[in-house]
């Protein structure tokens, strides 16, 4: 919770009278306000009289929930290929109209991919190359202020290079079945990446026509 003065300030050390408040209560300010005997209510709009002619209100602000969410575009990429990250913050309650502030700092594995980006109408955006191959989690963090409440959001992204398929040639005589082993195929394709290879389907016909099954 959050007490913010409307009026004239910063206040002065002391001890001060609150009104409009469920009765009266104390708060000594040194300049931060500390209530003596509990704070207002959130919500609540209260008055303290600091002189009997000069009056200076006071706000309880109660920070709002947000959700924060994350993509990565292009997601798969290629490794180290310039991918823009995207964290979108939205609050949580339907009747706040403002969009949350601030900036969110993206991060994986615990190390920030950058500074701080500031928030755009509730947006940050981020350029980054630095994803290796692979499955990468990224988060982004927003902290909150004193208006809105932290979240963080998440994403897996995949760098990885496709598989270069080699020349696959079977001569088999007419009207006769011809069984080739699938690590033969496999054989004569790569992976850039180093990663392993499988097959997992084939074509129902082959280039000249003929039935083709896995």
């Amino acid at each position: 919770m959050t007490i913010r003065v409307l009026g004239a300030g910063p206040l002065r050390d002391g001890s001060y009278q609150l009104f409009h408040y469920a009765g009266a209560k104390t708060g000594a300010f040194n300049p931060t306000p500390v209530f003596l005997s509990g704070a207002p209510a959130p919500g609540s709009t209260v008055w303290i009289d600091e002189s009997v002619t000069n009056q200076i209100r006071l706000e309880v602000v109660t920070p709002v929930p947000t959700v924060t969410s994350v993509t990565t575009r292009p997601n798969p990429s290629l490794p180290e290929e310039t991918v823009t990250l995207r964290a979108l913050v939205n609050a949580l309650n339907a009747e706040t109209n403002v969009t949350p502030t601030g900036s969110v700092t993206f991060t994986t594995n615990g190390v920030p991919l950058g500074p701080p980006v500031p928030l755009d109408n509730g947006q940050a955006l981020m350029d980054t190359a630095g994803l290796a191959h692979g499955l990468t989690p990224i988060l982004a963090e927003y902290p909150g202020n004193s208006q809105f409440l932290g979240s963080t959001g998440s994403v897996v992204h995949l760098a990885n290079t496709p598989p270069v398929p080699g020349p696959h040639i079977l001569y088999v005589l007419q009207n006769e079945k011809q069984l080739l082993p699938v690590a033969a195929l496999l054989a004569e394709d790569l992976d850039p990446d180093g990663d392993p290879l499988n097959l997992t389907d084939v074509s129902a016909l082959s280039t000249n026509g003929g039935p083709a099954a896995l």
